[in-house]
């Protein structure tokens, strides 16, 4: 019931992209996005990509949204 993000790098070795993907798919209404070349870094890899799917995400949540 909780709107949800997950977000996961293509080269995370900690967390497998597979595992990111697995994550989503148990969370009902999950939204999921796998950054290619990224790794368990990737806040700091791709800090414009990031805040954009989060921007995106928290703008389709009604009392979020703008």
């Amino acid at each position: 019931k909780v709107p949800t993000l997950v977000l996961g790098g293509d080269k995370d070795f900690i967390t497998p992209a597979q595992c990111s993907r697995e994550m989503a798919e148990q969370i009902p209404g999950a939204v999921c996005h796998i950054l290619p070349r990224a790794s368990h870094y990737a806040p700091l890899e791709c800090p414009g990509k990031i805040i954009a799917y989060i921007d995106e995400f928290l703008s389709t949540i009604p009392a979020l949204g703008s």
